[in-house]
């Protein structure tokens, strides 16, 4: 009797399955709520019923004014189908940071980039120094960028440099190409106030540029 009783369920034990049951299929529908909500805030509803994704651009149109003007870009360098282009502009907040990425993303072209490698670097009101980096997959760049703003001292700026990968893959030489097409643009707008390279490493090794701007 023991033996059968083991595979018999008592009342209490049916009451504590219903209520797992009835638990689980609470966190399914409170996780399929939070999922609806989510795509809810990526895609718009159009008059046909259909949904497309929401433009990063709609969340950055009440920057475009503060930012638009302050951002400048460098000219697009190509080598091997792949193409780097610099941004930049003044920042002195992490806030400004956050504003400028979401200024530049709004931009179809960047948005589409394979990686945009950023760094910063500024001094606060208190006269604290702040600096970050990301690679954006490009592993080691962003690091590289930062030690860039490092040696030519350059404060108060944050640089996005894009790459468009052409299907070619180029070992060191985009590493090169990062930091002369930041470098260039920080030299041009004035950020560069000590710089021991500057005049060389142009990156003209049989690569080509095309000017204009991001668009």
């Amino acid at each position: 009797s023991e033996i059968v009783s083991s595979f018999l369920s008592s009342p209490r034990d049916e009451v504590c399955a219903r209520e797992r049951e009835e638990a689980e299929l609470r966190d399914e529908e409170l996780a399929s709520e939070m999922q609806s909500k989510l795509l809810s805030e990526f895609f718009d509803e159009q008059e046909d019923g259909s949904s497309r994704p929401v433009r990063i651009a709609s969340s950055a149109d009440h920057l475009m004014g503060k930012w638009e003007s302050r951002i400048q870009h460098g000219d697009p360098f190509t080598d091997r189908k792949s193409t780097f282009q610099a941004h930049l502009a003044d920042v002195r907040s992490e806030e400004d940071v956050k504003e400028l990425l979401i200024v530049l993303n709004s931009n179809n072209k960047i948005a589409r980039a394979t990686h945009n490698i950023m760094a910063f670097r500024f001094m606060s009101e208190k006269g604290n120094l702040h600096a970050d980096c990301d690679d954006d997959g490009e592993t080691a760049a962003g690091s590289r960028l930062l030690h860039l703003l490092d040696i030519v001292s350059a404060l108060n700026v944050c640089v996005v440099v894009s790459r468009w990968y052409g299907g070619i893959q180029l070992g060191p030489d985009r590493f090169k190409h990062i930091n002369n097409v930041a470098r260039e643009l920080l030299a041009r707008q004035g950020y560069c106030t000590s710089d021991p390279a500057q005049g060389s490493g142009s990156g003209k090794s049989g690569a080509k540029k095309k000017g204009g701007r991001a668009s």
